[in-house]
């Protein structure tokens, strides 16, 4: 069992913009299968080479210069669960960490 606290929903008129963080790193999964890494193609679940690839390379040269490795994957509710799990596994073995699911397309901003 997990105890979840939902915060009561914001006055519009009191939320400043935020800026995305231009070094978030957001894994999406679409429905087809395919992946993205921040809105560039990564092939699809079921290979997830490039995605390794590419995510290494990020977190090489991140480890050099300190800075955060966190990584969102973000997945449909209805995705099955073998493909996340393989993207978590790429993920966790480029370095990710940590790595957040994001479900149910909630905006991520």
């Amino acid at each position: 069992m997990f105890k979840v606290q939902i915060p009561a929903e914001p006055n519009p008129e009191d939320v400043l913009p935020v800026k995305p963080d231009p070094l978030a790193l957001l894994v999406s999964v679409a429905a087809d299968g395919k992946v993205q890494l921040n809105k560039e193609p990564m092939g699809n679940t079921e290979d997830t080479a490039s995605l390794t690839t590419a995510l290494t390379q990020i977190f090489r040269q991140r480890e050099a210069e300190r800075l955060e490795k966190t990584l969102v994957i973000k997945a449909r509710y209805s995705t099955n669960y073998g493909p996340v799990v393989r993207l978590l596994d790429a993920a966790r073995g480029a370095g990710a960490n940590p790595i957040v699911l994001q479900i149910d397309d909630l905006p991520i901003e």
